[in-house]
């Protein structure tokens, strides 16, 4: 195989999950070092939590992606290591299968010669298109829109997925939601600011690195 030949990347729908970190469109994934706190903006990303079975079929895939590409042929022609590809599933620390997609939140369009904003395409289970802004809270059942994208550099090799979309079947409903209830015999109070309102999603979560 030509060396300069460019392998055509392969469209890759998820399936059906649990939604667990969603961070798109305006609201970046942060990743926070664990040495030193630092905070820094990591693109956008969506994780899903996967059965035992859909992980051995998402494995499958991934291998199979990973043996036909470009990069593998070349790095096993040169003589390296091919056989442990690294990969965008992983288990978390309570032992469930993790399925991550990610992109960068802007783009270069060759057009107009200008970074322009990305926007991850929401779509309902019968391909209407949804509100950009649309809030999917963890719990809710998607699945990921991806491209297959094989790689290897100094940082090692193996498969990660590109975030182009994601297709609803089940939004779940805010976490906690209005729980508080009512006290009898209390009137309103009004003679006060009301709180900056932070939502469940907003609040600081632990990256899941892959």
């Amino acid at each position: 195989m030509n060396n300069n030949q460019k392998t055509k990347r392969e469209q890759y729908i998820t399936p059906l999950g649990t939604a667990k970190y969603i961070y798109i469109n305006g609201r970046e994934d942060i990743l926070t070092d664990q040495f030193t706190g630092r905070k820094t903006p990591n693109g956008y990303s969506a994780t899903i939590e996967i059965t035992e079975e859909q992980a051995k079929e998402v494995k499958a895939k991934f291998t199979k992606a990973w043996t036909e590409s470009r990069e593998y042929e070349v790095l096993s022609n040169n003589g390296k290591d091919v056989s442990t590809p690294k990969m965008p599933l992983f288990k978390n620390k309570e032992g469930k299968w993790m399925l991550k997609a990610k992109t960068k939140p802007t783009f270069y369009d060759a057009k107009t010669q200008s970074q322009k904003e990305r926007v991850v395409m929401l779509r309902d289970g019968l391909q209407n298109i949804l509100d950009p802004k649309t809030t999917i809270w963890s719990g809710s059942t998607i699945r990921l829109v991806t491209t297959i994208n094989p790689y290897a550099g100094a940082m090692g090799y193996g498969i990660s997925l590109y975030l182009s979309g994601i297709q609803i079947a089940e939004l779940a409903q805010a976490q906690g939601g209005n729980s508080w209830g009512t006290i009898e015999g209390t009137h309103a109070i009004t003679n006060f600011e009301n709180p900056q309102y932070v939502s469940a999603q907003e609040e600081e979560q632990d990256v899941i690195p892959f």
